[in-house]
């Protein structure tokens, strides 16, 4: 004879002899309270009015965005995929929250880390600093306090930052921890470190004007080198150790000219006429292929803005005026970076088809002008599908609307501080639009999805994507032939496979299939289309599960013998498939959304949106092989009770199950609810409310986090701005598992040994878990210290459950 025990929260089958340390979780009463914290408002605007950016050496830019996000306190940010993609690495909304912030240009990227000068406004006055960031916007650390007026800001050879100002100049450590201040009867503008070790710029000097000037880094040793009558705006040097400048002439343009390091040796490379407007430049920029390059804006009155080639031995030739993507009524000037794959990358913090800037490329002969990236745009709204917590303990999913074109967005989002990133923008109808179900992790790390319509005949997409949102491509268009609209989160199976549902199409019928997508090469195959007349079922709108014994298991919320839905089974190549249950309604479940779990024992229980005694949706259960059908529990209208549970459910860790309502609780926008699996301890976790940025609404249910009792979740409506939100919830779990070591005798004598943790406990077994009213009292209370306590196992009792219940 062979038995089988199991926990609430494990399971051990044995023939001769049983491992110990078997993990076992007491059941305690359900109706706790769970505390919800919001993570992340959607609906906020995307990042917004992007600053000058820096390239790294993986040929990645990086800079600020000067609103949107969190508190629209703007963004750090990456652009990468030649800047076709953007990710936003931190919302400094997530670290100033009592305080208006302004993100500055970046200053320098080195090493991995990110150095930037920012300005908040607290209530004691204006006040700027240098920070530090790594390149995936984690460790933001102010490094030092900036004066409040002041010039260039830049990091030199040996590490440390200068800062001019009104009164001098500053050096401040590289790690921010000091900083010295050297006084000078000029006041700095724009200078840099030149390859002599000496720093040169510009200054206005008492008594002489506008100056080129050279010091040592220590501030000693000013020296004034070449006067200019007019202002000078801007000053770089080149690879050939030459000074080379801007002037403003005021109604006339601009002019450039080049100097030795000491200011001697003038030479006038030539002019750009702004047509009488004053002129401004926007970058000024060597390109590595013997010319200079310049962003030209011929002022307010008819703004445009050209980009100029300046030859070092001579001549200014306009290479391209922009279009009209381009902000004709004020603000920073767009910026350029000439690169080393021969192109000229820039940005503008205004303008393109959001209104929110956008970053873009040409030749530096003019040609092949492209927008790449298009900045604004809403952080995403209406996220239906649960989020997945990956192996690098990020949480990822996707919203159904928000971003470019409203068309929907995968995110991901750092659990510990709320940070948000958008790894992809759904941009047109080709690559698909409406991603409703999510994504998963595939076990090669890279996370697949689906979009619910799009793609080249409008019946949605297969995706994949990298965790860092790179490496988008496209994999599959959906078809009449393979079903459409796949709107449920895919399932990966422990060989690696995809599963998936279509909720429509078919060749015969628009009722749905179910397919397979191996992404080691096997590639798509599809597995059953629902016939017409709905016999089998009709849109399988809830994720597949994956059973102990290899078989796949899902439902349909219609089709079946009345119209309400079924409980299915298919094999993982297509055959086999089953009706284990036609659903009924009318105190049977009805119209189930929500993605079956297999329970310890193997019996499947999921949750229906209907049904149930009061029509307002049920949780039941079933055995694998249609058997043992039961409504272990129905959602009522009194009382505050959720109703309408759209996800499925998830263990709590304690042997309780967790899960959600969208409708319901006290003012009717949802709850969180928690439920033994045979139906017992009832209890509501969190009502969700109407009032300030309460999640509400929450079609999916709960995902696990990294520690016991810690769970996240997402809602469709409610957040800061309406559009939704991803929350947490915090349970109030027992102090720890308790672990029991389990022995299986050579008399047939099963011996349970209690650790002291669980004195007083009661022990009650059960025979069938789909009989809740049949738990049996083994031990009225463990005495005090624990102990073995034996069990007699026989022949009538093969199966056996057992528990833990704290009076």
């Amino acid at each position: 004879m062979c038995h089988s025990v199991r926990f609430l929260a494990g399971v051990c089958s044995f023939a001769k002899s049983l491992p110990a340390g078997l993990l076992v979780s007491a059941a305690m009463s359900v109706a706790a309270s769970g505390e919800v914290g919001s993570l992340y408002s959607f609906g906020l605007p995307l990042a917004a009015q992007p600053g000058p950016f820096l390239q790294a050496p993986d040929g990645s830019f990086y800079g600020t965005a000067g609103v949107g996000g969190k508190r629209g306190f703007g963004a750090l940010i990456r652009v990468e995929g030649q800047g076709t993609e953007s990710r936003t690495l931190l919302e400094f909304g997530s670290i100033f929250t009592n305080v208006s912030f302004l993100p500055g240009p970046l200053v320098a990227l080195v090493d991995g880390v990110i150095y930037g000068e920012a300005t908040d406004f607290p209530e004691s006055g204006l006040t700027n600093f240098l920070y530090r960031v790594g390149i995936d916007g984690s460790g933001f650390t102010r490094l030092h306090g900036l004066p409040p007026v002041h010039g260039s800001l830049f990091r030199g050879s040996e590490g440390a930052f200068y800062v001019g100002s009104l009164s001098g100049l500053t050096r401040i450590d590289p790690d921010g921890g000091s900083s010295t201040t050297v006084g000078l009867d000029a006041q700095l503008s724009r200078f840099f470190e030149g390859s002599d070790g000496k720093l040169h710029g510009v200054a206005v000097v008492p008594g002489v004007g506008v100056s080129l000037f050279e010091m040592r880094t220590d501030g000693t040793h000013f020296v004034p080198t070449l006067t200019s009558l007019n202002p000078i705006v801007a000053l770089i040097e080149g690879g050939d150790h030459r000074l080379y400048g801007v002037r403003q002439e005021h109604f006339f343009g601009l002019s450039f000219f080049s100097t030795d390091l000491a200011g001697g040796d003038l030479r006038e490379l030539g002019m750009a006429s702004s047509g009488g407007q004053d002129a401004a430049i926007g970058s000024f920029q060597e390109g590595g292929d013997g010319s200079l390059y310049a962003l030209f804006s011929t002022g307010p009155l008819s703004p445009a803005f050209t980009i100029l080639a300046i030859a070092k031995s001579g001549g200014v030739t306009p290479v391209l005026t922009l279009p009209p993507l381009f902000p004709t009524n004020g603000g920073p000037l767009p910026t350029l970076l000439a690169c080393s794959d021969g192109l000229l990358y820039g940005s503008s913090s205004l303008g393109g088809r959001l209104g929110g800037g956008f970053f873009f490329s040409v030749g530096r002969d003019g040609t092949g002008f492209r927008e790449l990236l298009d900045f604004g745009g809403l952080s995403g709204s209406f996220v239906q599908s649960a989020l997945v917590l990956g192996t690098d303990g990020l949480l990822y999913g996707t919203s159904r609307q928000g971003g470019v074109g409203d068309r929907g967005m995968v995110f991901s989002l750092r659990p510990g501080d709320g940070a948000f990133t958008v790894l992809k923008q759904f941009g047109g109808s080709a690559e698909g639009s409406s991603p409703r179900g999510g994504v998963v992790e595939g076990i090669d790390g890279v996370l697949y999805g689906t979009t619910a319509t799009g793609g080249s005949a409008d019946g949605g997409t297969l995706f994949r994507l990298n965790k860092d949102g790179s490496g988008f491509a496209l994999l599959k268009s959906f078809t009449s032939s393979t079903g459409t609209n796949p709107v449920t989160q895919l399932l990966r199976a422990r060989d690696g496979a995809l599963y998936g549902t279509c909720i429509s199409g078919g060749t015969t019928a628009t009722n749905g299939s179910i397919w397979k997508y191996d992404p080691s090469g096997g590639g798509f195959s599809l597995l059953k289309l629902f016939p017409a007349g709905g016999g089998d079922g009709r849109r399988p709108f809830a994720p597949l599960t994956e059973g102990a014994d290899g078989n796949l298991y899902g439902v349909t919320e219609q089709g079946g013998a009345a119209n309400k839905g079924v409980i299915f089974t298919i094999n993982p190549f297509g055959e086999g498939f089953k009706v284990l249950r036609s659903l009924t309604g009318f105190g049977d479940a009805a119209t189930p959304d929500g993605q079956l779990l297999q329970l310890a024992d193997g019996v499947l229980i999921g949750t229906s949106s209907a049904g149930g005694t009061a029509g307002l949706g049920s949780i039941f259960v079933i055995r694998t092989n249609g058997s043992g059908y039961q409504v272990v529990h129905s959602f009522l209208s009194s009382g505050g009770d959720g109703r309408t549970p759209l996800g499925g459910l998830v263990p709590a860790g304690d042997g309780s199950l967790l899960g959600t309502t969208r409708f319901g609780g006290g003012e009717a926008v949802g709850t969180v609810f928690r439920i033994q699996p045979d139906g017992s301890g009832y209890g509501i976790v969190a009502r969700f409310s109407k009032s300030g940025a309460s999640p509400q609404e929450p079609w999916a249910g709960l995902v696990s986090g990294n520690s016991p009792g810690l769970f996240y979740g997402a809602s469709t409506l409610g957040g800061e701005a309406s559009g939704g939100a991803v929350f947490q919830l915090s349970l109030d779990l027992p102090a720890g598992p308790l672990r029991l070591g389990i022995e299986l005798l050579t008399d047939g004598t099963l011996r349970l040994q209690v650790p002291p943790a669980g004195s007083g406990y009661r022990l009650e077994r059960l025979v069938d878990l789909l009989n809740p009213a049949g738990w049996e009292t083994v031990l009225a209370s463990v005495p005090s210290g624990g102990g073995p306590i034996p069990i007699t196992l026989d022949a009538s009792t093969p199966t056996l459950f057992f528990r833990l219940v704290k009076p």
